[in-house]
């Protein structure tokens, strides 16, 4: 299991809001669950899914090692993703917008409960991490957390980019 930061999410409308907004390079994040298959899980809109990553994609992703992760917290965080997956853990748009401190003010702060609240691309990854292995990447709720703020923490080392599998 592998943490992605994302320089460029073809095809989401919100990456000029979440580069505005958040004021960082990455405007996606997502879960790397088998590196030999680029399948990942991640928070996108409408919600929370599982997809395979195409090569195409690849040039515009960073990947983190997790420190301290073991084949056991993997496996408890593929179980919390499944979870929230068919949940259908909602995406927030919100949550995305409670970076400005105007809409915030507006908004109020965001919650979160567990695989039925609204989450962020980056608020998920957080969640799945922490909750599901018990590595907390940064000391702050996750729902104050942008996919590049991510970067920040010393539990996430740079790993070689993934390779191209032919599709």
């Amino acid at each position: 299991m592998k943490l992605l930061l994302f320089k460029v999410h073809a095809g989401d409308p919100l990456s000029a809001v979440i580069n505005a907004v958040t004021r960082t390079e990455y405007t996606h994040a997502a879960l790397l669950l088998n590196e030999a298959t680029h399948e990942i899980s991640e928070a996108y809109v409408p919600h929370v899914r599982r997809r395979v990553l195409l090569d195409s994609e690849l040039a515009g992703i960073d990947v983190f090692e997790v420190v301290g992760m073991t084949q056991e917290k993997a496996d408890a965080i593929e179980a919390y993703c499944k979870e929230a997956e068919e949940a259908h853990e909602p995406y927030s748009i919100e949550n995305l917008f409670r970076f400005n401190p105007f809409l915030r003010h507006i908004f109020g702060e965001a919650t979160d409960i567990g695989v039925h609240s609204p989450v962020i691309c980056s608020q998920y990854a957080h969640d799945a991490i922490d909750r599901a292995a018990g590595i907390k990447l940064l000391n702050a709720p996750s729902y104050k957390i942008a996919p590049g703020y991510l970067q920040w923490s010393p539990l996430a080392i740079p790993a070689p980019a993934l390779k191209s599998l032919g599709n």
